[in-house]
């Protein structure tokens, strides 16, 4: 029967009644999953559909027979998970074939013969130590990845630092990445690539060939460099616990993640090489100021952090401040009714966007990300907003919209672009209340772009 989902309401102390269901019976999908004619066993088969709404996964038993139920009528994929043979989507497509044919359910009918036929595959062996010891490395993650940087397989290696891919690699060309893992000691190396490239693209691509293993994929491991510190409130020197901090190289390319612990320090998850690099703090909205090491709010003034491998540095510390606050209502220039699809952005004069919320019920709004002081421009964008709409203001006057018409970016002030929008000036860390929104119909016209 397809699960069913329905709100009720219940007043205190007393009981809601005939709060009934009906169920429908839903569709039966089954097949077979075999090799060589053989039925396979222990095979996980992976239904989903078109939305990604419904998931779920069944286990095909000592027959290679699969069944799954109450299905709601719709186009479904499944995909045929094995470990040691390659992996499909139905009908014998290949995980990277880029195609995949869509199985039709009609509730309560059963397809079946959705069958797979699996071709075993090939693996991918190594060892990973220590480079300057030769020591191995115990607890490396081992990803290996289409040359396009898409995760294939995993393994982890062993306290000999050896470790072995599952057997369901194709024949092709791959990547192998060597992870230090923030979860134990290899934190403190530097995570490469085969062969010892610190980047994807200067990774040496293994050759796979079915059913060949391949073997001596070997990593050497540096250590590196970890950064510590402490986040506190410039004013309380109370810890911020709340919040995470972002390293990146000097082009702003993302490096390493530092995560918070309850007493305001962090460190980076594992090791980072010799270089400069920029590190921000981001309290995730909770009313600070943001800011860029050593207490600048742009990334072009960041002062940059030296790192000399193996050695950690420690006190890259932040002390943030409150910053402002803004609220307001969005509502609909035509109707006057709240207007609740879309969300509201925060706008630095040259065009950056620097903060944003979400749309309550009513239309109310507020942005909880600190606010330096400085003068903004506060938009509604709406969620069917494709750039390609001209407003007109006709609607406004009263006049029905036209046909293929929709809202459209509108800025807090009436206006639709920046160069007309009402600035927003913030000099203390307050609640600016009333930046209200009136969103503006526009006119679908072929062939403009935003």
């Amino acid at each position: 029967l397809i699960r069913e989902e329905q709100t009720t309401i219940v007043t205190a102390s007393q009981t809601t009644s005939n709060v009934n269901f009906q169920l429908s019976a839903g569709g039966t999908l089954s097949g077979r999953v075999s090799s060589a004619g053989i039925p396979l066993k222990d095979i996980v088969v992976y239904i989903s559909d078109e939305t990604g709404d419904y998931q779920n996964y069944v286990i095909t038993n000592a027959s290679g027979i699969y069944t799954t139920t109450a299905l709601p009528s719709g186009e479904y994929t499944v995909f045929f998970r094995p470990t040691s043979y390659i992996p499909e989507y139905y009908n014998d497509h290949k995980v990277d074939a880029g195609q995949r044919d869509r199985v039709i359910i009609t509730a309560p009918n059963t397809v079946t013969g959705i069958d797979a036929e699996l071709a075993p595959g090939s693996s991918i062996s190594g060892k990973v130590v220590d480079a300057d010891t030769n020591l191995p490395l115990q607890g490396i993650f081992v990803e290996i990845l289409n040359m396009q940087g898409r995760r294939v397989e995993t393994a982890t290696t062993a306290a000999d630092g050896s470790y072995t891919s599952s057997t369901s690699l194709a024949s092709g060309s791959y990547l192998v990445r060597f992870n230090a893992d923030n979860r134990n000691t290899t934190c403190a190396y530097v995570t490469e690539y085969y062969s010892d490239s610190l980047t994807m693209a200067g990774a040496t691509p293994v050759q796979v060939v079915v059913p060949n293993i391949v073997t001596g994929i070997n990593g050497a491991l540096s250590r590196g460099s970890i950064i510590f510190g402490k986040l506190s409130d410039e004013a309380t020197a109370a810890p911020i616990t709340g919040g995470i901090v972002r390293v990146s190289y000097p082009d702003g390319t993302f490096a390493r993640w530092g995560r918070l612990n309850m007493f305001g320090g962090y460190h980076t998850e594992t090791a980072l090489p010799s270089g400069n690099y920029i590190v921000m703090f981001d309290d995730n909205d909770n009313g600070y100021i943001d800011e860029y090491y050593d207490n600048q709010l742009t990334k072009e003034a960041a002062n940059l952090v030296t790192l000399s491998a193996p050695t950690n540095i420690y006190n890259i510390n932040a002390a943030l401040r409150k910053g402002a606050l803004i609220s307001g209502q969005v509502k609909a220039a035509d109707t006057g009714l709240p207007f609740t699809d879309g969300y509201v952005i925060v706008y630095d004069l040259v065009g950056n966007e620097i903060a944003g919320a979400s749309l309550e019920d009513d239309g109310s709004y507020l942005v909880s990300a600190g606010l330096a002081p400085g003068d903004y421009l506060v938009a509604a964008m709406p969620y069917s907003f494709e750039g390609s709409e001209v407003t007109s203001l006709l609607p406004a006057q009263g006049i029905p919209a036209p046909a293929r018409s929709s809202y459209v970016l509108s800025f807090h002030g009436g206006a639709i672009t920046t160069a007309t929008a009402k600035k927003v000036t913030i000099t203390t860390a307050t609640t600016i209340s009333g930046i209200d929104i009136s969103m503006l119909h526009g006119v679908w016209l072929p062939g403009t772009m935003r």
